[in-house]
């Protein structure tokens, strides 16, 4: 979808309502995948004024990720409110916090703006589940679903070679 700047700045102070269903392609931050891809159901409007684009989204995305402690994918509800200022790129200056748009657009897609908002409400560690018990470091296996392997060394305790003697004692 996209938002009609030079509608918006032919009527200045006049809502524009908007709303829409996307599929979002996977979300990556700093390297990592965020998202693997997110459904998005969204609404909300724009109005020009003061040489700026103010929009009020609301959105309610799907979002499938993957735990960061057993792998597991599952899908994670993210619903998110905010006021967003978009100013012409010409215009911004390094203290603004505002988004952008290209200088002279006829049309701005809204994508880039659900997908920042997306990002900005996931967590930087996603659990499928508060209690997650992740995978073993030695033999693999996802505790969630199954018990170690009767083999596994982490079923052995490790004892302290200088405290090994006193095994003996016992």
């Amino acid at each position: 979808m996209n938002l009609p700047i030079k509608q918006l700045k032919k009527e200045p102070g006049m809502a524009f309502p908007f709303s829409g269903q996307i599929e979002l392609p996977p979300i990556a931050h700093g390297g990592t995948v965020m998202a693997q891809g997110s459904r998005v159901t969204f609404h909300g409007r724009a109005v020009y004024q003061g040489g700026k684009v103010h929009l009020t989204l609301a959105l309610k995305a799907e979002v499938e990720r993957e735990c960061s402690r057993c792998l597991a994918h599952f899908t994670q509800t993210v619903e998110k409110e905010e006021e967003i200022t978009l100013r012409e790129e010409h215009e911004v200056r390094l203290e603004d916090d505002d988004f952008t748009y290209p200088d002279e657009a006829e049309e701005v897609a809204i994508e880039p703006y659900l997908q920042s908002l997306i990002l900005s409400a996931l967590g930087p560690k996603p659990l499928c589940a508060p209690d997650c018990r992740g995978l073993c470091p030695s033999c693999g296996v996802n505790l969630n679903e199954e018990e170690h392997h009767p083999d596994c060394p982490a079923l052995r305790p490790e004892v302290d070679p200088r405290l090994a003697q006193l095994l003996d004692l016992l």
